[in-house]
């Protein structure tokens, strides 16, 4: 991977999942990750490595038959809509203020790390479990980060946060997955600008 490339910067929605951990768990999960063994829940493991599977099968096929490409791609998404839809009432439905839970929230993601939403504050290098799971792939990225800083949005100490957190341990798959999911979003949005320029000549 280029070293360029993992600055690049991408807004988009995506299904979010963080645990604060320590300083012993962090160590312990940075073996698992990076060696890439199967995460706790050995269920949802199997679902993210065949997502996985499932995506780069497809990426494939569009260098080959773009047409083809796109068809297994719109079953795949409509596929995964309704995944996300089931995890987010599933997380709604057994979460406690204690627990992680999913939420869907905009994000603004690079190689290297990401701006997400909490409803704190978070100390700078505390560390942390996360899971991004990209719409509307369904192809979830496991990780272990740290925050950066935390600003209020819209100046508002009792609302919500911003956070800005820092990739710290990541499977080289997969951090090559956020890269490409950055390149493509981009590539989406500049086409979909490009398409507005034309339409709405000066």
């Amino acid at each position: 991977m280029a070293p360029e490339r993992k600055h690049f910067r991408i807004d988009l929605e995506a299904l979010v999942r963080t645990r604060i951990i320590s300083d012993g768990e962090a160590h312990e999960l940075a073996t698992t990750i990076t060696s890439g063994h199967p995460s706790l829940n050995q269920s949802d493991s199997k679902l993210t490595q065949l997502n996985k599977q499932i995506q780069d099968s497809i990426t494939a096929l569009n260098s080959k038959d773009l047409q083809m490409g796109r068809l297994f791609d719109l079953f795949n998404q409509k596929i995964n809509l309704l995944a996300n839809e089931l995890d987010i009432q599933k997380s709604a439905s057994t979460s406690h203020s204690d627990e992680s839970t999913t939420t869907l929230m905009p994000i603004n993601l690079s190689g290297g790390g990401a701006l997400i939403y909490s409803q704190k504050a978070l100390e700078p290098g505390l560390q942390m479990e996360l899971i991004i799971t990209f719409i509307p792939e369904h192809v979830a990225i496991r990780c272990i980060a740290k925050s950066i800083k935390s600003f209020p949005v819209d100046d508002n100490p009792h609302g919500l946060w911003r956070i800005a957190i820092e990739f710290t341990h990541m499977h080289e798959d997969d951090q090559d997955r956020v890269v490409r999911k950055v390149l493509q979003e981009q590539t989406k949005q500049l086409r979909a600008r490009r398409n507005t320029d034309q339409d709405n000549p000066e």
